[in-house]
């Protein structure tokens, strides 16, 4: 069958559905990914398709909008409103590039994000569609919606109440934009009354979440038609090697922390890499540090070395801890690798992830960006190496994760989903 995959995002939500498509398409389907232009090479050197989608996850982080809502986290409402900022000027396009990508589709699956063009146009082209999503969204009494504060001692009443809030909110503030998307592209109805994750999960539509059981053991009270499959693991790795002077690197001492914030950019680059250089300083631990979006390159001591980029699957076993902004991925690829977790979120989902890391003793609290300091963080990393117990934990989760197989049951879910819906 001919399979669209629709994610918007940074490579971190889109990684992920590569490693999906290609157990898809060895399952014999045939699979596009749907996303932004900026993923094309990823999309395409593993051999699947790529349809582009209007806007670059760099440049919306880079402008003054994206750069309002990267450091709004502490307060879902405006974080959702600068969300609207960011999206709303290009949201027709990415509705109409999703149209034109599904058009010989003859199934939808869409991420999170890939919500806001997918499910419209499965809805205006007549098409099944499933959420495969890398946060979990459904209701439930065991904790409350991501966009809220983990750490709050609340009732499980109090728990679920709070999914309908966070949508009531999303529809709030995102509603005018996308039903003057549906009315101006695909000819739809407005979609009074309905909340956009509200639709439940059964056998006839399925819901997978791409995360680990052992990150996240799904609640009771989600059903038998959610299916927590486990992470969606890309081997990118395979042919990578330490390019030479981190190689050295790595021989000369004890193993480093790993530290990057991904596709994450905020403030003066420089003032942060100064800030992360005196933090492992200041309690004497070597450090790899991935520069890019949010990390300047730059003169490093002899203590830190630095890497543009470097596959997740091989470097993070060959050092001590990872810090990082706590997205999905890089969490599940960090304590897979059996490492322990520091976390400093920005906004969305991270702070959740970094409160389930605390939670499972893998790393200490999250420290948020907007209280990050160099004893802050310093305090952090010292609690991540020194502690004898939090090295156990994060080594006996990454024994879990290892014996999963996410990809493989995911596509074993989907399947009987496709032989339901599409004969």
């Amino acid at each position: 069958m001919r399979l669209t995959i629709v994610t918007l995002g940074s490579r971190g939500a889109v990684q992920p559905y590569v490693a999906l498509g290609l157990g898809l398409r060895a399952a014999g389907h045939d699979v596009t990914i749907a996303s932004y232009a900026a993923s094309r090479d990823l999309v395409c050197r593993h051999g699947l398709g790529f349809a582009p989608v209007a806007s670059n996850p760099e440049e919306l982080t880079a402008c003054e909008r994206g750069g309002r809502w990267l450091v709004s986290s502490g307060n879902p409402l405006r974080s959702l409103r600068r969300l609207r900022e960011v999206i709303q000027p290009t949201l027709g396009r990415m509705v109409a590039d999703c149209r034109d990508a599904c058009r010989d589709a003859d199934a939808i699956l869409y991420s999170t994000l890939g919500w806001l063009a997918a499910a419209h146009v499965a809805e205006a082209q007549r098409l099944p569609a499933v959420a495969a999503f890398l946060q979990p969204v459904h209701p439930t009494r065991a904790f409350p919606a991501i966009v809220f504060p983990q750490r709050l001692g609340v009732s499980g009443a109090a728990n679920r109440w709070s999914y309908r809030a966070a949508e009531g909110l999303f529809w709030r503030v995102l509603r005018p934009a996308l039903d003057a998307a549906r009315a101006d592209i695909l000819g739809l109805p407005p979609m009074r009354g309905r909340l956009p994750f509200a639709q439940p999960a059964s056998d006839e539509r399925p819901v997978l979440y791409g995360f680990s059981p052992a990150v996240l053991p799904p609640p009771p009270d989600w059903g038998s038609g959610v299916h927590v499959t486990g992470a969606w693991f890309l081997e990118d790795g395979e042919s990578w090697s330490p390019p030479p002077d981190l190689e050295a690197f790595l021989a000369a001492g004890p193993p480093p922390v790993y530290i990057g914030f991904g596709s994450m950019r905020w403030g003066n680059p420089e003032r942060w890499r100064d800030l992360v250089v005196a933090a492992v300083e200041r309690i004497g631990v070597r450090a790899v540090i991935q520069t890019g979006w949010g990390l300047a390159d730059g003169r490093f001591p002899a203590t830190v070395t630095a890497v543009a980029a470097a596959p997740h699957d091989r470097l993070f076993p060959l050092v001590s801890a990872v810090v990082h902004h706590g997205g999905g991925g890089t969490t599940g690829a960090g304590l897979r690798a059996g490492r322990p977790t520091v976390t400093v979120p920005f906004f969305a989902d991270q702070p959740f992830w970094g409160w389930r890391v605390a939670r499972l003793g893998a790393g200490p609290p999250p420290v948020p960006r907007r209280r990050l300091s160099v004893r802050r963080l310093a305090s952090a990393i010292d609690a991540a190496t020194g502690n004898p117990t939090v090295r156990r934990r994060a080594a006996q989760l990454g024994d879990r994760i290892q014996s999963e197989n996410g990809v493989e049951r995911a596509v074993d879910v989907l399947e009987a989903w496709l032989r339901r819906v599409c004969g």
